[in-house]
């Protein structure tokens, strides 16, 4: 019998002081998670480069750097229901006025499994409704540096 992991299990977390201080062995005590989360992405791909010689019949590859971006959405938390400092923290960073503020994100699949843990820095927020339905908010991360298990 497999593990299936459910996305309900899983949650985004973000250093809320919007610094570089925060390292995965701190146990990330400035952690908020965002609230209300329908969905995320972790894209990760490294590049490759052309190693073919000089008279070879087939083309090679060689395996480059490797980055990646995680993406988020779901419904828009309001202020007043007080659930909604990890989301006003990204979007805090998104509008930073420094954009080379890179905070440590944590991305939990499960209480059983190992997080993914990495430095990003926002770089796509939006916000959006419907007429009859609810408000949601998307963001994009752009990972800098490693990503690390713990």
């Amino acid at each position: 019998m497999s593990n299936i992991v459910k996305g309900y299990e899983g949650a985004v977390l973000m250093d809320s002081t919007i610094g570089t201080s925060l390292a995965p062995s701190t146990g990330y005590v400035n952690a908020v998670q965002v609230a209300e989360i329908d969905s995320f992405t972790l894209n990760m791909s490294a590049d490759t480069f052309e190693a073919t010689s000089f008279g070879d019949t087939d083309k090679e590859y060689e395996y480059g750097t490797k980055g990646g971006t995680l993406s988020f959405s779901g419904s828009l938390a309001s202020t007043e229901l007080g659930s909604s400092e990890g989301q006003d923290a990204i979007q805090q960073m998104y509008l930073a006025s420094n954009s080379l503020r890179k905070p440590w994100f944590r991305l939990q699949l499960s209480t059983a499994a190992a997080d993914k843990v990495f430095r990003g820095t926002v770089t796509g927020y939006s916000i959006g409704a419907n007429v009859n339905d609810k408000q949601t908010f998307s963001a994009e991360v752009q990972l800098s540096g490693g990503i690390q298990t713990t």
